[in-house]
């Protein structure tokens, strides 16, 4: 059992996305730091000083492992909140290595989202050479993995150049896994050497023949699939 102290409860699930990352089974309550008898990381934003501030302990009497990471300013509601959970994220990613140092994570402290959309973002933000130094300095992904979402991203650009607006590409959703990696928050479930569920498959089947009508009534053209 770890217990998760935080002011920001909002991002609590991304808090614990980042936590499971090293510790894949560990439950995780929400508790007081003071009082926790276990695992412990107390992780919040201080306003005043515009940081993410992270601490753990594996026990009352282990030793305590911080982090700190400055917020980026921004006018916007919804980019300053989306810069508090990268921030915050980043701070306990940074302690739980701390804590389990023989734990290396090929994709650093990324969960939630694919690591190529990411990358694409920085890369129109702010050029090749930047978007490489945060990705491998901001967020710790190894630089292999990075030099492997870039390969991705330029295989993927000539087919991005090339969209219609009248284009949709149709994503179908298999949320079964022979594993599952270790930056994904989707819902699925890894399978193993299982099939996947007849009944899903039955109501997939069902939701395509309906998407394709969709598409067929509004005139728009499927791309790709």
């Amino acid at each position: 059992m770890l217990t998760l102290t935080t002011n920001r409860q909002e991002y609590q699930n991304d808090i614990a996305e980042t936590i499971r990352a090293f510790l894949k089974t560990v439950q995780i309550q929400l508790g007081s730091w003071d009082s926790a008898q276990g695992f412990a990381i107390k992780a919040f934003i201080d306003n005043g000083e515009s940081r993410a501030v992270a601490y753990g302990r594996k026990n009352p009497y282990s030793e305590i492992k911080s982090f700190e990471y400055p917020i980026k300013e921004s006018a916007s509601h919804l980019t300053k909140k989306r810069f508090e959970k990268r921030a915050l994220k980043t701070a306990v990613f940074r302690v739980m290595r701390q804590l389990e140092p023989e734990i290396v994570l090929p994709w650093g402290s990324l969960t939630g989202i694919r690591p190529t959309k990411l990358l694409r973002e920085l890369l129109i933000e702010y050029g090749a050479v930047e978007a490489r130094r945060i990705f491998i300095e901001e967020f710790d992904v190894l630089e292999h993995k990075t030099e492997l979402a870039l390969n991705i991203l330029q295989t993927q650009k000539e087919l991005l150049d090339d969209i219609d607006k009248n284009d949709i590409n149709l994503y179908i959703n298999i949320p079964f896994c022979k594993t599952k990696c270790l930056y994904c928050s989707f819902a699925s479930q890894a399978l193993g050497d299982r099939q996947v569920p007849q009944d899903y498959l039955n109501a997939l089947n069902y939701e395509i023949k309906a998407g394709a009508a969709c598409i067929s009534k509004l005139g728009y053209k499927l791309r790709s699939i």
